[in-house]
C-alpha cells in the first residue's frame, strides 16, 4: 500500500494519541437533513452539540510563524499593496545612532532595492550595513494595521520606522512582516531603515547583506487574516478530493469575523464549494476547514456543468472551537507536472455588513505518496529529470527580477525538464508561482549551505534554522508545484538539522524532506528522510545505490562513510535516491579543460544515463 504522507488522528484515549495530531472528523451527507442544518448554522451564535471545528494545536518542535497574506482588496483601499522598490540610500560603514532620523542619509550612496550590492559595484568595509528610504503612507491606509513585507533581506535585519526600533529577523530568502502601524502617520512620510550585520560564521554562504527581494508596504483591517493555507487530498482511487482551508485572524476590534471562501477553476468558472465560509473570534482565531470527502457540492465541471452541494457554512463559537468538514469534490483536475490544472480559493473577510478584507491562492489537487523506493503523484510513479537552479541574472547578480522567474520556468519546460532543485535557498515566490502555471516539481531547500563546523549542533544557532526554516514551510505549503522539503545542502547532520526534520514531520506531514549530506544522518528503520540525496556518483555506477564520489567528505577528510550492510539493505529497501546534484558542466577543474576542452562534450553522456534509468 503506497504511504501517503498524512495521517489520521487516533481516538483521544488511545495510547497512540498525540496531542499535536490534526483529526478530521466525517460527517455524512445523508445525516444533514435541512431541519438539522438549520440548528447547526444556529450554533454560531449558541452552542453546538456536535463536534465540528479543530483548531490546529500549536507546533512543539517550534513556534509557527505569523506571516500576514498579502491581500488583494482592502475595503476603502485603493491600492493595499505598494511596492516599495526604488533607490535607496546606502551606507557600508555607518554612523552611530544610523537609524535616528536626525542622520540625514543625502551624502550615502544611492542603491537599487531589490539589489545585490556587489552586482551595483559596493564594497563592504565592515560587518554592518545601513540602508535608508523614506516612503509615503497613502492617506486611505488611514484606521487599518500597517504591515511592511520583507521578501528577502539577508543575513542579520534590523528594522527601524521613524526612528523606534521595530523587530530583528536572521534570513535571506524567506518572507517576514512586522506591523508598523503606531509609528506612521497615514498621508505623511516616514523613514524606514534597515540595518544589516553579516556574520561571518553562520549557515549559508550566501547571506551577502544585500535586500535581494521586495519590500511591500500593506494595509490591512484592524482584524485581518494571518494565515490562509491549502491543501489537498486524493481518495483511493485518485478521482475525489478534500480541500483543506487552513484559516486565522488577529484581532484588534472586539467583534469576530467571517471568512467567506469562494472557488474558482483554470477558467475563472466558480464552483460552489460547501461550507463556503468559516466564523472566526477573539476567542478563536484560527481553524482548518475541509472541503471535499462524503458531502455532496456544488462544482462547474471543463463544459461549465454545474453540481450542488449542502451544506453552505459553518460558524465557530468558544464553545464548539473546533471543526473540520470534508465533502466531496467530485472528479477535480488533477495537478502533476504533465497537467498543472488550477483552481482559485478566495478568501473574504466581513465584519457582518461589508466585506472588509480579500485573499486570493491559486493552487492544485494532488497527493504525494511513497511506495517502497517509487515516489507518486496522484498514484502514478515519477522520474525527475532537471537541474538545480539558483535566482541569478547576469546584471543583477542575485536580486532577479520577477518576470524572469516566468521565463525561466517556460524554458526549463522547453527542455522537457520537470524538476527543480532551488539550490541552495529558497527561491522567490514568483517562480514558485510559474512552477505551478508551467508544471515543474520543486525541491524547496532551506537557506543552510555548508553548515559545518559545529554550527549544526551548536543551540545559539538553533534560531538561526529554525525560525527561516518554519517560515519557508509557511510561505510555500499551499504550493502544488512544491514536491519535498530540503532540509539544507552538503551540512553536516546534527541537532540542529534534527529539529528541522521534527518540525517538518508534525507541521506538514504531506511531503518528503530530503537531506545533503544524508549519509551523516542516522540510518536505520526511520531515517530522518523520506528521499535519499546523492551527489556526484561514479559515472559507471548502480544510479539506485547509496554511494557517492566522495570517500570523506571536503571539510573532513579523515571522515569514512562506512555504511553497515545491514543498514543500507534496510532503508535502500524503503527510500528512494535523487541524484540532485550531479554531472554538471565541468566548471570548477580548469586544469582538466585546458588540457582537454572537449571534455563538456561528455556531459551529455551522463546526462543520457539517467534519462534511461
Amino acid at each position: 500500500t503506497p504511504r501517503t504522507f498524512g495521517r489520521q488522528c487516533a481516538p483521544a484515549d488511545s495510547a497512540k494519541y498525540h496531542p499535536t495530531e490534526r483529526c478530521i472528523i466525517r460527517i455524512g451527507a445523508e445525516s444533514m437533513t435541512p431541519k438539522r442544518l438549520r440548528n447547526l448554522f444556529l450554533a454560531v451564535v449558541t452552542a453546538a452539540a456536535t463536534t465540528l471545528a479543530a483548531v490546529p494545536p500549536e507546533n512543539t518542535v517550534w513556534p509557527r510563524p505569523v506571516l500576514v497574506p498579502v491581500p488583494t482588496a482592502v475595503n476603502g483601499v485603493r491600492q493595499p499593496v505598494v511596492s516599495l522598490k526604488g533607490t535607496w540610500k546606502v551606507n557600508t560603514s555607518p554612523p552611530a545612532d544610523f537609524w535616528n532620523n536626525s542622520v540625514d542619509p543625502a551624502s550615502w550612496r544611492d542603491m537599487a532595492v531589490p539589489g545585490q550590492l556587489s552586482s551595483q559595484g559596493i564594497g563592504l568595509r565592515g560587518p554592518q550595513i545601513a540602508y535608508k528610504t523614506k516612503i509615503e503612507i497613502p492617506a486611505d491606509f488611514a484606521g487599518k494595521r500597517i504591515v511592511l513585507r520583507f521578501q528577502g533581506v539577508t543575513a542579520y535585519a534590523k528594522v527601524w520606522v521613524n526612528g523606534t526600533y521595530i523587530r530583528d529577523h536572521f534570513g535571506g530568502f524567506t518572507a517576514w512582516t512586522c506591523d508598523v502601524t503606531e509609528q506612521v502617520t497615514a498621508g505623511q512620510d516616514a523613514w524606514l531603515t534597515v540595518g544589516v550585520t553579516i556574520r561571518r560564521e553562520g549557515i549559508s554562504g550566501f547571506n551577502d547583506g544585500s535586500i535581494l527581494r521586495d519590500v511591500k508596504l500593506m494595509a490591512v483591517p484592524q482584524n485581518h487574516l494571518v494565515r490562509f493555507n491549502i491543501e489537498t487530498t486524493l481518495d483511493s482511487n485518485y478521482r475525489d478530493a478534500v480541500l483543506k482551508v487552513w484559516t486565522a485572524m488577529a484581532f484588534r476590534e472586539s467583534a469576530g469575523g467571517h471568512v467567506n471562501l469562494t472557488l474558482q477553476d483554470a477558467e475563472g468558472r466558480a464552483i460552489t464549494a460547501t461550507p463556503s465560509s468559516v466564523g472566526l473570534a477573539r476567542s478563536n482565531p484560527e481553524t482548518i476547514l475541509e472541503i471535499g470527502g462524503h458531502v455532496n457540492l456544488t462544482l462547474q465541471d471543463a463544459e461549465g456543468r454545474t453540481i450542488t452541494a449542502t451544506p453552505s457554512s459553518v460558524g465557530l463559537t468558544r464553545s464548539n472551537p473546533e471543526t473540520i468538514l470534508e465533502i466531496a469534490i467530485a472528479a477535480p483536475r488533477k495537478w502533476d507536472a504533465e497537467h498543472p490544472n488550477l483552481y482559485t480559493l478566495q478568501a473574504s473577510v466581513t465584519d457582518g455588513a461589508n466585506v472588509v478584507e480579500t485573499v486570493s491562492r491559486t493552487f492544485g489537487f494532488r497527493q504525494i505518496q511513497r511506495d517502497g523506493r517509487r515516489l507518486l503523484v496522484n498514484g502514478k510513479e515519477v522520474k525527475l529529470r532537471g537541474v538545480d537552479r539558483h535566482d541569478i541574472d547576469p546584471l543583477t547578480g542575485r536580486a532577479v527580477p520577477p518576470e524572469q522567474c516566468d521565463r525561466d520556468a517556460q524554458i526549463f519546460r522547453a527542455a522537457n525538464m520537470n524538476f527543480i532543485r532551488t539550490s541552495h535557498y529558497p527561491p522567490m515566490e514568483e517562480f514558485l508561482d510559474a512552477c505551478d502555471r508551467y508544471g515543474l516539481y520543486v525541491d524547496d531547500e532551506a537557506s543552510v549551505a555548508f553548515a559545518v563546523n559545529g554550527v549544526q549542533n551548536d543551540p545559539e544557532y538553533t534560531p538561526d534554522f529554525m525560525n527561516q526554516w518554519s517560515e519557508q514551510i509557511e510561505r510555500d505549503r499551499s504550493h502544488p508545484s512544491v514536491l519535498m522539503w530540503s532540509m539544507g545542502n552538503e551540512s553536516a547532520w546534527g541537532r540542529n538539522i534534527r529539529k528541522q526534520y521534527d518540525y517538518a514531520r508534525v507541521e506538514d506531514p504531506s511531503r518528503p524532506i530530503i537531506f545533503s549530506w544524508a549519509d551523516l544522518a542516522p540510518f536505520g528503520a526511520r531515517p530522518p528522510f523520506e528521499i535519499y540525496s546523492l551527489h556526484y556518483a561514479y559515472y559507471d555506477s548502480d544510479t539506485s545505490a547509496f554511494s557517492d564520489l566522495w570517500s570523506g567528505t571536503w571539510w573532513n577528510p579523515g571522515y569514512a562513510k562506512n555504511l553497515s550492510v545491514a543498514g543500507q539493505k534496510q532503508t535502500q529497501t524503503d527510500v528512494p535516491v535523487l541524484h540532485d546534484e550531479s554531472t554538471h558542466i565541468p566548471a570548477y577543474d580548469l586544469n582538466e579543460q585546458m588540457r582537454d576542452p572537449g571534455v563538456r562534450n561528455f556531459w551529455g553522456e551522463t546526462i543520457k544515463r539517467f534519462w534511461e534509468n
